[in-house]
């Protein structure tokens, strides 16, 4: 008996009666009739009499047919008032009677009323949707929540929903264990067959019937969902044993069902889902030994995951800490798996790989675990590597196949950048597996993302190997991306040297290697490291990596057609380099002189572009001059030389300016020229050189060496160099723009000039390197000629220092006499003057005073009408020297007449040196004369 028999059980004969009633009522009634007289009777029969029971529900069923039929959202309630409060009371008395049924024996009548409520609603959903939700066409975009929304504004849908909740909310109270341990019974227990219900109902009336399934589903998901999926499971191993192993989903209608209402579970209730499809997988792995339905757990949930994109997302989130530990009872399944669901070849393979592909979110998870697992050895490490592999194919297919301008995203690609870093390591260890599988991965997210993810794993490599078979992934990298991305690797590198985190050593160590290697073929390393050169200048001048940048210039010549700013950037970091290494105290002799050659043949490629020279020898001579390296040459810098207060002070001429003060008066006798400032106490000592005389000619000669091969080198004809030379040393020592040409003035003119000639001689004085160069250019002649107006300052600056002292002796003016010889040297060198007046600076101890300034007019006339210009200069051209010839000796007598009266005046040791320059010249030019004194011949 399915109804209990009550206390007081109703007389037969009255439920005869009442049988008889209800059997003629109902076949009389219509849909359209409201009765509830007969509704009232029906209900008595239900309770008291079970052998009515199908009937009256079937009664019921047409009630709430025609209740649902008359129901219009849109219709005034006036209009139909009495039938729909009929319809109210007939409802309400129906929910009150079957409510206390299931209440009293849910067992018994909970599966029933449920059965019967959710065929009554897929019925009427069928029947009525268009009524109910409107009308819908084949592209009808209604939510889900939309049509749930219209249908429970209809009481009698309302009802029914209400019934097959309350059944199964009562069953779950009363005795049934939901957890999925107790779900692998061959015998439905009762919330099972309440699900069983809504399956076949979903079957029948879907897509109408969504709505019910997920309005039972949100009431009861972590119930519905372990339920579905277990008696899915038992159906698709039915399914399974009738098809011979094979199962499509689609062909059969439940299972078809049960991937309906999880998709629409997965919706809503993801996190549901994900618990029991893990709690399903972890157990069916994790018993032993397996029964059937373990066996079938993970066949089942493959084949969910490839209908249902919910169901995938469920299995697969947080799917790799799952699987870890239990890997290895993988290969006890695995024979069982192919054997009875995956008879095909390849089936299985094909189905996880297409499971993999399609995972988004927590496909780098699972790719990682693939490539950790496969690095051993054994059954699963084998497995691991063949789906890998063949994950990889499909990859690369899916990768090749999409449009050129792509906007598709592959699935298993988008979560992968924050795993990046550790699939980048595998790329450095020394499993073949890891090692080419990360490869052919990482090459593959590269193409697919474009050049600047290409450019990132090459940088990291680039600053990560640090074994030379390391490398050959880079090559192997570079060969396969660089057909696609053709800038990739200037960009790495680029990247890689304004990255502050990189370990900037091994990454200009690969880069060399990678430059040395590739001199025979595709020079892209080359040229990636040519348009780069500016940034790795920035780590030039850093002690620890100058010598590997060295090595990069060296390997890689410059462009030739290099941007001005560019070349200016290299050029002062390798003149720096040059000025760093004559000051470093770290470095032997012999590496110093290496790696100051390397620098000057780069240089000297560096000139050999437009401005490449000037911008070279402005570094130089600024650097020589203007720099604290001034002092490692013997030279002494400006400041060193200045008081504390002139350091302080501000110009007074600009103080003038800008109170409008100045002094008109012109300078006379009370103009004081001073060495400090009054009242600035005592000056101190000036600090020691860094290096001694010695050592500071030797790096004197150093770097003038270096700039004299350098202008050597450089121009296209003879002497370009020099005179560029010559010309910036004017321009850097020079403080005025005026009265820089060749020409002499006159004698008085140089009191006009006479700061200037000042500050030209102070600066000479201080820097020694100065004349160095100044001695080389003498050499190179005409290129002195540039210079006249620094010999002019130095020539008149002597000429106003003797004639201020005629009356002493030259050896109590020692600085200004070595002065006074260097510029006459100099002038003699570069034949400034002619042979007897060149004898000047080796015969000064013969002079006194006065007469050395009466020699310097002479030469300062002489300079006057025969002006220093290159024009004066012929080349020979056997050895391509050039020189000038002055004439014969009567041209110029005139400005050697006092300088032969001091030579003879002092005949008894400048005897040789008259007669070969004056008594010997006259004969030479034809001339007759005494004592060397040119007479006219009548």
């Amino acid at each position: 008996m399915i109804l209990e028999t009550p206390s007081n059980p109703p007389n037969q004969d009255d439920l005869i009666k009442q049988l008889r009633t209800f059997l003629a009522g109902a076949g009389a009634s219509t849909r359209n009739q409201v009765n509830p007289q007969l509704s009232s009777t029906a209900l008595h029969l239900l309770t008291n009499l079970p052998a009515a029971r199908e009937a009256v529900l079937e009664y019921f069923g047409s009630v709430l047919d025609g209740i649902v039929s008359r129901y219009n959202p849109q219709q005034e309630r006036d209009q139909n008032a009495y039938n729909e409060d009929m319809s109210e009371i007939i409802l309400e008395d129906l929910s009150r009677v079957l409510s206390t049924l299931v209440s009293s024996s849910p067992s018994p009548w909970a599966p029933i009323v449920s059965t019967w409520s959710l065929d009554c609603l897929g019925k009427l959903s069928t029947k009525w949707s268009s009524k109910i939700c409107g009308k819908q066409g084949p592209n009808s975009t209604q939510l889900l929540h939309e049509k749930m929304s219209a249908w429970l504004g209809c009481s009698a849908a309302r009802v029914l929903l209400d019934l097959a909740a309350d059944c199964l909310a009562k069953l779950m109270d009363s005795k049934v264990d939901t957890k999925m341990e107790n779900t692998v019974d061959y015998m439905m227990s009762d919330t099972e067959s309440c699900v069983a219900a809504l399956l076949e109902t979903s079957v029948k009336h879907t897509p109408h019937f969504d709505w019910v399934v997920a309005h039972i589903g949100s009431c009861f998901p972590h119930t519905v969902t372990h339920r579905v999926l277990s008696v899915g499971l038992k159906d698709y191993i039915t399914a399974s044993k009738e098809g011979e192993g094979e199962v499509s989903l689609t062909k059969v209608p439940r299972l078809l069902s049960v991937v309906n209402i999880l998709s629409h579970l997965a919706t809503t209730h993801q996190t549901d889902l994900q618990t029991a499809v893990h709690s399903m997988l972890s157990s069916s792995l994790t018993t032993t030994p397996p029964s059937p339905t373990h066996t079938a757990t993970v066949p089942f949930l493959l084949s969910l995951s490839t209908l249902s994109p919910g169901v995938r997302r469920a299995l697969t989130s947080d799917l790799a800490p799952l699987l870890t530990p239990l890997l290895d009872r993988i290969p006890v399944l695995y024979p069982s798996w192919t054997s009875l669901y995956f008879p095909s070849p390849n089936a299985l393979l094909s189905n996880i790989t297409q499971l993999l592909l399609s995972t988004d979110r927590e496909g780098p998870h699972l790719l990682l675990l693939l490539l950790q697992a496969g690095a051993g050895q054994g059954d699963v490490a084998s497995s691991a590597r063949t789906i890998m592999n063949n994950l990889l194919a499909d990859i690369f297919t899916q990768v090749h196949n999409l449009p050129k301008h792509r906007t598709e995203e592959v699935a298993i690609f988008s979560g992968l950048s924050s795993h990046l870093p550790t699939i980048q390591k595998m790329l450095l260890v020394e499993d073949s597996f890891q090692l080419s599988a990360a490869t052919q991965l990482l090459s593959l997210y590269c193409l697919h993302k474009g050049r600047s993810v290409s450019a990132q794993l090459l940088k990291f490599l680039l600053g990560s190997c640090a074994k030379e078979q390391q490398l050959v992934v880079v090559v192997q990298l570079v060969g396969q991306l660089e057909q696609f991305h053709t800038n990739m690797v200037g960009e790495a590198v680029s990247t890689g040297l304004r990255d502050k985190k990189i370990d900037v050593k091994i990454f200009l160590s690969n880069l060399a290697k990678l430059s040395q290697l590739e001199s025979g073929s595709c020079h892209s390393w080359v040229r990636a490291v040519t348009s780069c050169q500016a940034q790795l200048v920035e780590h030039l001048v850093r002690p620890d990596m100058t010598a590997l940048v060295l090595d990069l210039f060296r390997l890689v010549p410059s462009a030739t057609n290099m941007r001005v700013n560019t070349l200016h950037k290299i050029c002062h970091g390798f003149v720096q380099v040059i000025l760093n290494t004559i000051t470093s105290t770290n470095l032997t002799m012999e590496a110093s002189a290496a790696r100051i050659s390397s620098c000057e043949k780069i240089l000297f490629q560096l000139c050999q572009q437009h401005c490449g020279l000037q911008v070279t020898l402005r570094f130089l001579l600024d650097s020589c001059l203007n720099s604290p390296y001034c002092v490692w040459l013997g030279g002494v810098q400006d400041t060193e030389e200045s008081s504390v207060r002139q350091k302080q002070a501000v110009s007074l001429l600009k103080d003038n300016h800008k109170f409008g003060v100045m002094p008109v008066q012109p300078l006379g006798s009370s103009t004081v020229f001073h060495a400090g400032t009054i009242g600035a106490g005592a000056r101190g000592s000036p600090p020691q050189h860094p290096v001694s005389e010695d050592q500071a000619e030797i790096n004197r000669r150093t770097v003038a060496g270096v700039i004299m091969r350098l202008c050597e080198g450089t121009g296209e004809q003879q002497g370009e160099g020099a005179k560029q030379l010559a010309l910036m040393m004017v321009e850097i020592i020079s403080p005025d723009i005026m009265y820089n040409g060749l020409p002499w003035p006159e004698e008085e003119f140089m009191k006009v000039t006479i700061e200037r000639d000042l500050s030209i001689t102070r600066l000479l004085t201080r820097h020694p390197i100065t004349w160095t160069l100044l001695s080389m250019l003498a050499q190179a002649r005409p290129a002195l000629c540039y210079c006249s107006v620094l010999v002019r300052a130095v020539v008149a600056v002597s000429i106003s220092h003797w004639a201020s002292h005629v009356t002493s002796r030259l050896s109590d003016h020692p600085a200004q006499v070595h002065i006074t010889r260097r510029v006459l040297e100099l002038m003699a060198v570069g034949q400034f003057l002619p042979p007897q007046l060149a004898l000047v600076p080796q015969i000064m101890h013969i002079f006194d005073p006065f007469q050395l300034h009466c020699v310097l007019i002479d030469i300062w006339n002489f300079m006057k009408i025969t002006v220093p210009g290159p024009s004066l200069f012929q080349v020979s051209e056997g050895s391509g020297d050039a020189t000038r010839d002055f004439g014969p000796y009567k041209n110029y007598h005139g400005f050697c007449e006092r300088l032969r009266v001091v030579v003879v005046k002092n005949i008894d040791t400048m005897a040789v040196i008259f007669k070969r320059y004056f008594v010997d010249a006259l004969k030479e030019s034809g001339e007759n004369g005494q004592n060397g004194h040119a007479e006219p011949i009548v």
